[in-house]
């Protein structure tokens, strides 16, 4: 095997390990960390200085081991054992983040569900609303032309929603269900704004 083949091989799965060591150690600290002190459990405030700091000095191994292939890279002349591990970390990141901010958009597509006008007027009686509108609204949008569509229309398609404080400037607010994303902590509603009884403005919006 080539040495700059044998480089990546070696220090890129080195930076594998070391990201996959220390991301198990950040997701299991607390239970290390009670281990280590005799506890059963503890929690983040409940910490001596001398565990925070053998945390912070473990977080910062990754960047020790670079320094010194980078130290190595510049008196050897040998800088894929440093590409090859930074790269590996770097991967790993990219890898949470797109799970993170990647995981959300695949699970609404996988939700989403045909739009059933029954269903979704079955929403309109607040005690028996679940939030299933919002994995069909995608499917209303895309083969209703709300826009233009004349009240006894809507009506006939969606049923008449509860009345809400919410939205002053639409006429109609439909609760749809909690919002979709990395972090749902609002609504979704799919709000109506008519004028001389015709659909003048049809938005999804987030309270």
């Amino acid at each position: 095997m080539k040495k700059p083949t044998r480089d990546v091989a070696v220090f890129g799965g080195l930076g594998v390990l070391a990201f996959a060591a220390l991301s198990c150690v950040e997701i299991y600290w607390l239970k290390l960390a009670a281990l280590l002190m005799g506890h059963a459990r503890i929690v983040f405030d409940q910490q001596p200085s001398w565990i925070r700091g053998l945390h912070t000095a473990i977080s910062w191994i990754p960047w020790a081991i670079c320094f010194g292939l980078l130290v190595f890279a510049v008196v050897r002349r040998r800088w894929m054992p440093l590409v090859a591990f930074g790269g590996a970390q770097i991967l790993g990141w990219a890898t949470i983040l797109a799970i993170l901010f990647g995981g959300p958009v695949v699970k609404d597509h996988l939700s989403r569900v045909p739009f059933d006008s029954t269903r979704w007027k079955a929403e309109n009686q607040q005690e028996e609303a679940k939030g299933v509108r919002v994995h069909m609204v995608d499917d209303l949008l895309r083969k209703h032309a709300l826009v233009g569509m004349a009240r006894p229309q809507v009506h006939e398609l969606l049923g008449v929603p509860p009345a809400t404080p919410r939205f002053s400037r639409y006429d109609y607010v439909y609760w749809l269900g909690q919002e979709r994303g990395l972090i749902a902590i609002d609504s979704e509603w799919l709000a109506l704004r008519f004028s001389s009884d015709r659909v003048v403005e049809a938005a999804v919006v987030r309270d």
